[in-house]
């Protein structure tokens, strides 16, 4: 699922000599749908979630499922969260990007269709590369 994703991402985001940056990748990445993503939880309200690593198998307006290395399912709320989503663009070349689940708390059809302005909201940019 996590090689399909990665070769999602190569297509909207072409691999080229430079690193992507936010002003170019960021509203392409913010649309994207993040079903197969693998995502690493950086900050959370509940901090026994922190650390948590896997492949995101269910994206809901509130909420992450991921399935761990352990074969664990977990859910984890956008709200009050920060991940960390890593990429393989064209094979061999690896980005990473932090999401705010603050920021995030859309469905992702719906995300699809929605103008994102790039302002930073309570102090955040939308998406950091």
């Amino acid at each position: 699922m996590n090689e399909l994703w990665n070769n999602y991402i190569s297509e909207i985001v072409p691999p080229s000599s430079q690193e992507p940056t936010s002003s170019f990748a960021g509203p392409l990445l913010l649309k994207a749908d993040y079903h197969g993503a693998f995502m690493t939880i950086e900050d959370c309200r509940c901090a026994s979630r922190i650390g948590i690593s896997g492949i995101c198998v269910k994206e809901t307006k509130n909420m992450f499922e991921i399935v761990t290395v352990k074969d664990h399912v977990v859910k984890i709320p956008k709200e009050k969260s920060l991940f960390r989503v890593k990429a393989r663009l064209g094979g061999d070349k690896e980005v990473e990007w932090r999401l705010w689940g603050d920021q995030f708390l859309v469905r992702s059809g719906e995300r699809s269709a929605k103008k994102f302005s790039g302002r930073i909201i309570r102090g955040k940019p939308l998406l950091e590369l």
